[in-house]
């Protein structure tokens, strides 16, 4: 019986002690997740509904959780004064006020958490304004205009000058050039189908960054005022595909210009800009650019990638180099540099087959022509006037006028007689063979002819233009006065020029299979040719001085013919 009592006397005390030990044990534990109190505090959605309001559409506000505003815009003639939003938070978080506002002016609402922070909102309401009310604008804004609206009397605003209007009423093509318009306000923004904007001759400073909402621009004018900057989100302006900001106080593009990527015309040209952002090579679709009379020095490397680009001005007495990048641009029509320091073109520029037109105009310090012009077979005009230094061109240059058309503009030397060609130097003769062979197959370059092979001083000795479609050897042919050898065989030569009597280097001289039915005594001259090749050529007889060549001067020359066409 004693046993029994003490053995039960330890439970009771062991399980005493293991309850305290439970017991402290709990109270170290930390407070449980789910009675700590929430901090979130967003306001997720902003509607002003329909059945709420005096409206005919629900509005939904654009929230930036970022700055903690939110903006609405309402339709037109909306009354502000009484509206109530439906607004949706973050969970357990309460929003004040939570009643109808008056929005004249921006109204903050305070969003309070669970655990009690807060943030604050700022909602600004827009009312739309009316086509009437902006061109109202307008008219405030420049009290001295020229202007005629009557906006009280004119019931169909497409019957303003200068005002276009859709079957909705609504504005398409605004031109107020000339009309002594000093600002555009802010409300212009709110002509969302505005597609033409005219405002050229004017004397605007600024332009409102309200400018960029109008998404449906193509064609923006803005030359001849007094604009030192466009608005910084001017990349805005997606659909924008003619851009005219010649003759303001630009100094600078914003890289924003290379998200225009629609822009075809951009003409930038009588301003201040002394540098082009790289962002312009994303222009990828630009035709024409304008650039001339400004303060630039270079263009960046990204300008190279403007490959669509086929009328191109530059200049400004601050260019003293001229422009490599501009080779790149192999779409090129029509060029012209103005007024600079460029003292020398390079010899590639005639690599741009497709110009038609060169102006040189007022770049005093430019001193010669490159003959690689005359590779230019689409020139049709060249222009380089105040070129006082030059008093000749390249008779590759020369030949296009014959071949071509070619048409030269040109300032003469004051008191002297000018003459456009005296000189004819070798390259100018094979650039002369090829602007005189349109269709031709030869691979001729600036600095690569793989059809001829040169003497040590640099002028040709043999020319072999075998199955290259050639019609015509010109009659400047003998100007290459070290060739040895002209092989000219499977063309559609139908004449040869009399001037080859004149080259008296001549050894060889093969013509088989064309189209010849002469061939003239001149060549009788040639002493010390050795080969003249005329097989598979109509040819009825041939001249007997060229046949005394066969017994003359130790009767060196061959005479290859067809039966019955040589020399008796």
């Amino acid at each position: 019986m004693k046993i029994y009592i003490h053995n039960n006397l330890y439970i009771v005390i062991y399980l005493l002690m293991t309850f305290c030990i439970i017991s402290c044990s709990k109270d170290d534990e930390p407070v449980p997740a789910e009675i700590l109190k929430s901090n979130a505090k967003q306001i997720t959605s902003f509607v002003f509904l329909l059945t709420d309001n005096p409206i005919n559409v629900n509005v939904v506000a654009t929230i930036d959780e970022e700055n903690k505003t939110i903006v609405a815009t309402m339709p037109v003639g909306t009354d502000v004064t009484g509206l109530l939003p439906e607004i949706k938070t973050s969970t357990l978080a309460t929003v004040n006020p939570d009643t109808a506002k008056d929005f004249t002016n921006p109204v903050e609402y305070i969003v309070t958490a669970e655990d009690g922070s807060e943030a604050i909102y700022t909602v600004t309401i827009n009312v739309l304004l009316s086509q009437r009310q902006v061109l109202q604008a307008i008219l405030d804004a420049n009290p001295a205009s020229s202007l005629d609206w009557d906006l009280q009397t004119t019931t169909d605003l497409g019957d303003l000058n200068g005002v276009v209007t859709n079957t909705e009423s609504e504005i398409i093509e605004l031109s107020i050039n000339s009309s002594n318009i000093s600002e555009l306000p802010p409300e212009i923004g709110f002509l969302k189908k505005l597609n033409f904007l005219d405002v050229s001759s004017n004397t605007i400073t600024v332009l409102p960054n309200e400018m960029t909402l109008l998404s449906n621009l193509s064609e923006l004018r803005l030359r001849r005022n007094h604009i030192e900057a466009l608005p910084l989100e001017i990349g805005k302006l997606a659909k924008l595909e003619k851009l005219n900001i010649s003759q303001n106080k630009l100094t600078l593009l914003s890289p924003e210009i290379g998200k225009l990527n629609k822009l075809t015309m951009l003409n930038a040209g009588n301003n201040s800009l002394t540098i082009l952002p790289n962002e312009i090579g994303q222009l990828i679709n630009l035709e024409e650019l304008y650039l001339e009379d400004n303060i630039l020095t270079s263009f960046p490397e990204e300008f190279g990638q403007l490959t669509n680009i086929s009328k191109l001005r530059i200049g400004g007495d601050t260019f003293s180099a001229f422009p490599l990048e501009i080779l790149q641009l192999t779409k090129l029509e029509e060029l012209g540099i103005y007024a600079t320091r460029i003292n020398a073109l390079p010899p590639e520029i005639g690599t741009l087959s497709n110009l038609t037109s060169l102006e040189l105009i007022g770049n005093e310090q430019l001193t010669a022509i490159p003959p690689e012009i005359g590779f230019l077979s689409s020139l049709k005009k060249l222009s380089y006037y105040d070129l006082f230094e030059i008093s000749t061109l390249p008779q590759s240059v020369c030949n296009l006028i014959t071949y071509n058309g070619l048409g030269i503009f040109y300032s003469p030397i004051p008191g002297s007689e000018y003459h456009y060609c005296e000189t004819v130097s070798p390259k100018d003769v094979l650039i002369s063979i090829y602007t005189a062979n349109p269709g031709n197959t030869l691979e001729w370059s600036v600095d690569n002819y793989p059809e001829v092979t040169f003497h040590t001083n640099g002028n040709p000795k043999t020319i072999t233009m075998n199955n290259k479609s050639i019609t015509r050897i010109p009659d400047n042919i003998d100007q290459l006065t070290g060739l040895e050898s002209l092989n000219v065989n499977s063309n559609n030569l139908e004449v040869i020029p009399s001037s080859i009597g004149n080259m008296n280097t001549l050894g060889a001289l093969t013509l088989a299979n064309n189209q010849l039915s002469t061939v003239p005594s001149e060549l009788g001259q040639l002493t010390g040719l050795a080969l003249l090749s005329l097989t598979n050529n109509p040819i009825s007889s041939i001249p007997a001085e060229v046949c005394d060549l066969q017994t003359s001067n130790g009767g060196i020359l061959t005479i290859l013919t067809d039966s019955g066409e040589g020399c008796n």
